[in-house]
This record gives C-alpha cells, sequence and structure tokens, in this order.
C-alpha cells in the first residue's frame, strides 16, 4: 500500500474511533445504568375489582445516574415464565387472562436513549406506575396475571406460588450482572466517557418509527381494531364493545373474569352479597353440587320481590333490603364437546369429565344473523363453541322430595336465540321447579343437510336430545327429579319440544310438554320433501361462494369458512319463511360406523318418520301429557316488523293480493296456483266491507297466524286427544300496556315470555335492553297473570294437570273428543271456557288445502337446480337398468358393425370366386369342343380298371 492510501485509511479509522467513542460516553453521562427496583405486591389487586386502582403497584425500574461510572451493562428484565417460554410479549398484545387492555409489557430499553419515549412524553424518574403500563414511561413493568388455570405468573392474587422458586431458573442477578448459571449477554457497552450527544439522523429516524406506529393504528381503526379500547364486556349489559368478536381476543372464552351476578357489576342490593370471584382470600364458591363430570360451583340470586310481596315491601328505586328469595344458579355448564374443526356438521359428543367447573357465567350463543345480536337484544356474543345449558334450582340442599324440572328451548325459527335470554330465577322460585335452559346449534350449522350420508342433518336437535340426556342423567344434584321433565318452548322451540316427545330417541325422558305457539305437525317444523332440503342447501351455499357440483365439496367448502360466516347468511325469505328446519330421515343413507372415527350410524338418526305416524304408532312416552297455547294475535309481526307499511302499517287489497301470491310462490303450491289464490281470498275476506283497510290489515294476520300457528296447533291437540293423552289448551287475550301496541298487535307471539319469566316481579336487569320493562310501568293485572301463569306451569309440570287447586277461581278442565274445551284467558278476573276455537279456519288448511294442492306437505320453489339424485331405492333402480340398457345397445350397435364389414368381405371375395368360375368353365367348354376324342380317350383311360389295362 502506498502512503498515501494509508495516511486515508488511518485518519478514516481514527475518525470512526472517536465518533463511536463520543455517542457512548454522551448516553452514559447523560442516563446512567439500570437498577432494578422491585415493589411488594399490593393486596389491594386480591380483588379482581380493584385491579385499576391507583395503589396497586407491580414492580418499577429506576435509572440511577450516580452510578454511571460503575455499570456498563444493560440487560432485558423477564419474569420466569418468559424465560421458560423464550416468548415477549409486546406492546400491542393484549393479556390472555383478562380479555381487556389489562396489557403485558417487557421492560425494554433503549441503548441509545434510556429514557426515550416513543410518544415524546419526556420521563419523570419520581413518576410511579397505577396498575398498569405508563405511556409516558415505558420502563415500568406490569406483570402479568394468573389465567383461568393459574398457570404461576406473578400474581398477587395467587397464595401457592412459591417466591423462592419464582426466580431460580436463569433469572438474571442485577447485583452481578449474571442468569444462575450461566452469564448475561449484554445488550451494549456503555463507556463513562462525556463527549457529543445523540444525532439529529437518529431523533428523525425514531420520529418516523412513532409516524409510521401512528399510521398503522390509524389504519386498524379504520378496519375496526381499536387496540385503545377495552376488549372485556360492557359493564353493565356485558356486550362485546367491538365488531362481533366471539372471544373478545381470547383464545378461550371461558377464561374471561366474570363479574358479579348473571351481569357484570351487578349492584349489591340485587345480588344481597356480590358473589365471589377469583379473590385470593376466597377458596369456595357460595354453593356446588357433584356430579358424575366433576364439580360445579355456582352463586346464588337474591329475589327481593314475587307474589304476595305487599306494596310497602316492594323494591322500589332502592332496595329495602329484605329479601324474599334466593336462588341457586348455575350458568354456562358444557353438556357437550365443542363442534368444532371435525366437529362441524356432525352429531354431538359427550363432554369428557372435569375437576370444577366454575358455573359463573353464561355460555356463548350459537352462531346466528347479525342483526340478532348486541346489547339490546340480549345475545352478547357467539361461538361455534356453544352448547352450554343452565340450571335455576330453589336449593341444592336437603329437601323431603326432588323438583320437577322444565327443560326451555327457545324460538327463534331455528336459526336465533340464545338460552340467556329467559332468565328462569322467578319461575323456579315461585313454582318450586328447576328450570333448565339450553343452547343449540341454529342455521346451517344446525339443520344443513344434503339428504345423503355427508350431510344428513338435523344437528341441533341432536344436541337438544344429548342437553336432555345430561339433564335427565345430572338433573339430581340439583335436586330435580328425572321422571317429571316437562320439555317447553315458544315457535320454533314449541315444534322442537314436540319432537322431542315422539321420535324414539328422546321420547321416554319426557314427561310433559307444553306447545306455545307451536307445534311439531307444522309443515315447518319437520321437512320429509329432500328436494327441497338439497336445493336450500345449494343456494346456502352459492351464497357464500360454495359454487360445486357434487356434497361432499359443499360441505368441505363449507368447513372452510369461519362460523362468522356460516352464520350469517339468511336465505328468508326467499327461501321460505323457515329455511332451517329439522329433516325427516327416514330415506336418508347414514355414514357407516367407520365413516368418521368416534361416530356411530345411530349416532345421526333423530327423526325417522314423519310425525303424524309416530304419533299414529303412539311412539311416546305413554303418561305423557300435553299443554297447548296461542295468542289472539300470532303473526302480528309479519305487519308491524314491515318497514315499508310505515306510518300507519294500512294494507290495501292490492297488498293482500300480492302477500296471497307470494305465499303461494313461497310454498310452491304450483299445480291450482289460480284455485288456491281463489280460496285463500275467499277465506280471508270481510265480505261486509271487503275495501276496508283496517278489515284487511285484520284478516292478513288471521291468514298468516293460522297457517303458521293456530292450525298446527289445532291438529296437534286433536291428534293427542285422539291417542287418550290428557291435554289442555288455551287463547292469550290479555296484553301488557307497557308494551304500547297498536291496537291491532296487542296480544302478539310469544307475549307469554313476559308472565312465564316473572318479568313484573323481577329487576329489569335481567333483560335484553329491547324487552326491558320498568318496575313502575306494572300493574296488578300483570303481576297477576304472571302469577298465574306461573303456578299453572309448575303445577303442570308437577301434577300433569294446570290447575289441581283453582288459581283465582279459575279451573282448567281437560280437553274431550268432540268437546274441545279450552280456556279463554283475558284477566285473572274476566277468564271463561270457550269450544271449538277457529274450526273452520283451522280445517280449511288442515283438510281443504291439502286436497286442492294434491300434495301432503307443501314444498318451497327451486330457485336452482340440484345436481345430485337422493340415494333412493327407486332412484337406484332406474339408473342401473337404464345403464344396461345402455350398455346392451352399445353392444349391438358394435356387433352390427362387426357384421356388416364380415358380409361386405365376404361378399368381394364369393364375387372373385364367381368370376374364377366363369372363365374356368368357359375354357373347359372350349377345349372340350376342340379335344373331345382325346378327352374322352383319356377319361375312359382313367376309369379302366387296372385289370383291363
Amino acid at each position: 500500500m502506498r502512503l498515501p492510501e494509508l495516511s486515508v485509511f488511518i485518519w478514516l479509522t481514527a475518525s470512526f474511533c472517536s465518533r463511536v467513542n463520543t455517542q457512548t460516553t454522551e448516553h452514559t453521562r447523560l442516563y446512567g445504568t439500570l437498577n432494578i427496583n422491585r415493589q411488594p405486591y399490593n393486596s389491594a389487586y386480591d380483588d379482581p375489582r380493584n385491579r385499576y386502582s391507583s395503589s396497586s403497584s407491580y414492580a418499577s425500574a429506576s435509572v440511577n445516574s450516580s452510578s454511571a461510572a460503575n455499570k456498563d451493562t444493560i440487560y432485558w428484565e423477564r419474569t420466569r415464565e418468559q424465560l421458560r417460554n423464550q416468548h415477549a410479549i409486546n406492546t400491542d398484545r393484549y393479556s390472555p387472562s383478562w380479555g381487556s387492555n389489562d396489557r403485558v409489557y417487557e421492560t425494554r430499553y433503549d441503548s441509545r436513549n434510556l429514557n426515550s419515549d416513543p410518544r415524546g412524553q419526556g420521563y419523570d424518574p419520581n413518576r410511579q406506575t397505577s396498575g398498569g403500563y405508563d405511556s409516558r414511561n415505558p420502563t415500568y413493568i406490569r406483570y402479568p396475571s394468573s389465567d383461568s388455570q393459574g398457570a404461576g405468573y406473578v400474581d398477587g392474587r395467587n397464595q401457592n406460588y412459591d417466591s423462592k422458586a419464582l426466580f431460580n431458573s436463569k433469572v438474571p442477578n442485577f447485583q452481578t450482572g449474571s442468569y444462575q448459571g450461566g452469564a448475561i449477554p449484554a445488550l451494549s457497552s456503555i463507556n463513562s466517557q462525556d463527549s457529543g450527544s445523540q444525532s439529529n439522523w437518529e431523533r428523525e429516524k425514531e420520529r418516523e418509527r412513532e409516524r409510521e406506529r401512528e399510521r398503522e393504528r390509524e389504519r386498524e381503526r379504520e378496519r375496526g381494531i381499536d387496540r385503545e379500547r377495552s376488549y372485556y364486556l360492557n359493564s353493565r349489559t356485558r356486550v362485546n364493545t367491538n365488531p362481533i368478536n366471539s372471544n373478545y381476543g381470547q383464545n378461550n372464552p371461558r377464561t374471561k373474569l366474570p363479574g358479579c351476578g348473571v351481569f357484570d357489576e351487578w349492584r349489591p342490593d340485587l345480588m344481597g352479597t356480590c358473589r365471589p370471584d377469583y379473590a385470593a382470600n376466597v377458596q369456595e364458591r357460595d354453593i356446588s353440587v357433584t356430579t358424575p363430570y366433576g364439580r360445579i360451583r355456582g352463586f346464588y340470586v337474591h329475589l327481593f320481590d314475587g307474589p304476595g310481596v305487599p306494596i310497602g315491601d316492594r323494591p322500589g328505586v332502592y332496595h329495602n333490603g329484605k329479601l324474599w328469595r334466593k336462588i341457586s344458579t348455575f350458568l354456562g355448564i358444557p353438556y357437550a364437546t365443542p363442534p368444532v374443526n371435525e366437529g362441524r356438521f356432525k352429531p354431538p359428543r359427550p363432554k369428557r369429565a372435569w375437576s370444577i367447573w366454575d358455573a359463573v357465567d353464561f355460555g356463548p350463543a350459537c352462531p346466528q344473523p347479525v342483526q340478532f345480536v348486541g346489547a339490546s337484544k340480549g345475545v352478547r356474543y357467539m361461538n361455534e363453541d356453544c352448547l352450554y345449558l343452565n340450571v335455576y334450582t330453589p336449593t341444592t340442599g336437603a329437601v323431603p322430595e326432588k323438583y320437577p324440572v322444565v327443560f326451555y328451548i327457545h324460538g327463534g325459527d331455528f336459526e336465533r336465540g340464545a338460552s340467556n335470554i329467559f332468565p328462569g330465577h322467578m319461575l323456579a322460585a315461585v313454582g318450586d321447579v328447576v328450570v333448565v335452559t339450553v343452547n343449540y346449534r341454529l342455521g346451517a350449522l344446525g339443520f344443513l343437510s344434503t339428504a345423503n350420508e355427508y350431510s344428513p342433518g338435523n344437528y341441533g336437535m341432536l344436541d337438544l336430545t344429548m342437553a336432555l340426556q345430561w339433564v335427565y342423567d345430572n338433573i339430581y344434584a340439583f335436586n330435580g327429579n328425572k321422571d317429571l321433565i316437562t320439555v317447553y318452548g315458544p315457535g320454533a322451540g314449541a315444534a322442537a319440544a314436540g319432537l322431542l316427545a315422539i321420535t324414539p330417541g328422546s321420547s321416554h325422558m319426557v314427561r310433559q310438554v307444553f306447545g306455545q305457539s307451536g307445534s311439531p305437525l307444522a309443515d315447518w317444523a319437520a321437512v320429509q320433501d329432500l328436494l327441497r332440503v338439497q336445493n336450500t342447501s345449494r343456494v346456502y351455499g352459492e351464497r357464500l361462494g360454495c359454487l360445486v357440483d357434487k356434497p361432499h365439496k359443499l360441505i368441505e367448502c363449507l368447513r372452510s369458512r369461519s362460523f362468522e360466516e356460516l352464520g350469517n347468511v339468511r336465505l328468508s325469505p326467499d327461501v321460505g319463511t323457515w329455511p332451517w328446519s329439522p329433516v325427516v330421515d327416514r330415506e336418508i343413507r347414514k355414514p357407516a360406523n367407520n365413516w368418521y372415527e368416534g361416530w356411530e350410524s345411530k349416532d345421526w338418526t333423530f327423526l325417522p318418520d314423519i310425525p303424524e305416524e309416530l304419533i299414529r304408532m303412539r311412539k311416546f312416552n305413554p303418561n305423557i301429557r300435553y299443554l297447548s297455547g296461542v295468542t289472539a294475535d300470532e303473526a302480528a309481526y309479519v305487519v308491524y316488523n314491515n318497514k315499508s307499511l310505515l306510518p300507519n302499517f294500512e294494507i290495501t287489497e292490492q297488498f293482500f293480493d300480492m302477500k296471497i301470491r307470494e305465499y303461494i310462490h313461497r310454498y310452491n303450491y304450483t299445480y291450482n296456483p289460480d284455485g288456491i289464490y281463489r280460496a285463500i281470498k275467499y277465506m280471508y275476506t270481510y265480505w261486509p266491507d271487503p275495501k276496508n283497510t283496517t278489515h284487511i290489515r285484520e284478516e292478513y294476520i288471521n291468514f298468516m297466524s293460522d297457517a303458521l300457528y293456530k292450525s298446527p296447533s289445532d291438529s296437534m291437540i286433536k291428534m293427542m286427544v285422539d291417542n287418550g293423552v290428557p291435554t289442555y289448551s288455551y287463547v292469550l287475550n290479555t296484553s301488557i300496556n307497557a308494551l304500547n301496541y297498536p291496537f291491532w298487535s296487542r296480544v302478539p307471539h310469544n307475549i307469554e315470555y313476559f308472565f312465564l319469566t316473572g318479568a313484573p316481579f323481577m329487576d329489569p336487569d335481567f333483560f335484553p335492553e329491547d324487552l326491558r320493562i320498568e318496575r313502575k310501568q306494572w300493574n296488578e293485572d300483570d303481576r297477576r297473570m304472571s302469577e298465574f301463569f306461573m303456578k299453572a306451569l309448575s303445577n303442570f309440570a308437577r301434577y300433569g294437570r294446570p290447575t289441581p287447586v283453582a288459581i283465582y277461581n279459575i279451573n282448567w278442565p281437560e280437553m274431550r273428543h268432540g268437546w274441545l274445551q279450552y280456556l279463554n284467558l283475558n284477566r285473572t278476573d274476566n277468564s271463561t271456557l270457550e269450544f271449538n276455537y277457529r274450526q273452520q279456519e283451522c280445517a280449511f288448511w288442515s283438510e281443504y288445502m291439502p286436497s286442492v294442492v294434491g300434495v301432503l306437505l307443501p314444498t318451497y320453489r327451486p330457485f336452482t337446480e340440484y345436481w345430485w339424485e337422493p340415494n333412493t331405492p327407486i332412484s337406484v333402480a332406474f339408473w342401473s337398468v337404464a345403464g344396461v340398457c345402455i350398455i346392451l345397445l352399445i353392444v349391438a350397435i358394435l356387433c352390427c358393425c362387426l357384421w356388416r364389414g364380415a358380409k361386405k368381405a365376404n361378399d368381394k371375395l364369393l364375387a372373385e370366386n364367381y368370376m374364377g368360375d366363369m372363365v374356368l368353365t368357359e375354357n373347359m367348354h372350349t377345349e372340350s369342343k376342340d379335344f373331345n376324342g382325346d378327352f374322352r380317350s383319356d377319361k375312359q383311360k382313367l376309369d379302366l380298371p387296372s385289370t383291363l389295362v
């Protein structure tokens, strides 16, 4: 190397070393070295409700600038769990234990600037944390809290952790600068020299990184992800505050911290005392029961009002502290293995045993369209892991006699609803019954069927069967009598209750049935038309982009979709009012025993025949009892929910005619549509004044009510009476003034909900916002009607009769064959017994319409062609014979072609031989003329015997 080049190299090297030394000494001069001061745990954190209090300080780190000359290494500080798992949780990840903005941070120090703040707020060395991350002081630490299994995080609530063992494995020693068992690599070496300052370039780079982080946060907020908001539950309604996210940012929804009572942060006056959560000094729940699955811990709910409570003792704005009853409550008990991953579109499987289950909060609702989810509707959040039930029992202590059981199935057209909407506390308290509410799969996840072994369907009904079996096997632990189970539900719940009572797989467990505004004999309750089932499945797949031509490919495509996508597709009213419903699986081939691991062929069977045939064959409990009821204005919701009729809800004759045509089109009455239209129009026209819009609206409501609810209920009543089943019926004609419904919708579908839940006696916080009525809005008539319904249902569950003794002087007799007596409920002081409710209209739908239509059960109009044939014996035989005929035809054609070719070749050969014979004959003839003598002489010579020669 020449001298000029060597000089330049030495100069560059010296400049670089001087630059590094200047920055390092300036960093040490300004900020010194790290000294960790671990603070004691604050006992205030023992109560989860105080986890955000200003007194809960966990750990802090401070910078000791005076020791700058003695320290030259900065270490990373990590907890034992972080060291074990080698996993650092960054500042944008939420704690897996809380599901809120309770974040976990690891202490990271900038080698260039220990006090640098991403937000540029500066650093106050005297600032203390208040139980969380301080955005202005990134050197403060918050340790992660223990998860639901007590995994051993540093947590003041966990009294069992070993403080010595906490830092016994590769924990940094901040005095010696080493790990136990090995040295800690230094992050940087800091010299003690004092020169220079941080370059402007580095500051600008830090600002640019912060601007990029801010832009990223803005993009996340535009996508609906707000990391500054809480992912936990709203303090009043326990509804997710972000867009639909079933787990609230958690891997397991069961690990979220439950609040006090049914709703988070319930008022202590409602509970009497707030139930314990995960406080360190509490070892047991309020109550617990033992089942074959393990222990289940619940809590008490205190009731301060009820039937017979004097006005002066009733709760007002503030409770006076007088306790009326307390109910043992168990929420969110799993009755089946979560139907996720490989369990989708398959029957449920039993839940594995557990040690202790904290039944302190409702389980998630099953996936359903998003318009039915929210704070006001009571469906808090959704998850495919939704097979949970809730139990409300008067007491779990010793009782002289076990209580009857009311098994509630929510309605919602088999596509919406949740078990938590029905609070069973008051019904359990008034009637001394055990109330069970249950979730089951809805929509496509519960009822999609391809009518073959790839997806037979009825998964929601199989869920209910398993839930009923769980209750039958375990309800004794809650003081329930398994031999007195009453299955009850409104609408679709009533249809499901009736099916459970008559199908062979569950009929032995059902003693009574209360079908409220529904029947298993409705055409929407059980479908036997496999073409409709297949068509519905294909249309559903097309809505999700599954454009396939094979059923197994359709199921594979749907399994690849998220449950939010599957649950948020609505087919009604395009594919009928009830696109999803149970299927008669008599002719549906089931998967073989070895088809899916863990499932047998019998697990897929629910409804082996049509409901009418099962009732005729008496495929039900011989001691069964049946209770049925409808309201005066069942289908008023079809008008009330039609926003195009606002503001006066006026229905013209043209609108009514259009709706009749739509009904015929939707239910595929294609045999004689004009005749059906004229028949319906004749039956539902107010002939004294056919143009009156008020009467047209009334007749339209009657038309839909009779077709969907009243006629099917009437058919079920008659079949049960004909089979000797004790049957009771009512028609509700009273309303609730606080609801402020218009006069034509005074008694709508499922208004009994308020009476049977004891809403006039309950605190409004038990109910969703859309169903909430304040205490002052209830009157004495409402309280008496609610008491009547709860006592009548409890008596029916216990004795098989609604009124073994009169309730408010009301005696409810049993119906007789030819003497269809029903209770006309107006008010408790004005109810009467009537006979033969709307028999002409019901007969129109059950007797006349089938003869006009030409089919027993109407089907929906196919909107697209289905792409595979059902596997029936007729279809198999047809295609087999057709295949054989086609093969024989092909063979015949082939033989004809071969024969024709052979014939042509043979004809050609014959023609050639014929021409050769002709030439030979001619030649022989010519020779015979020319040499006749010689020829004869030779012939004679040849013919002579040898002896003559």
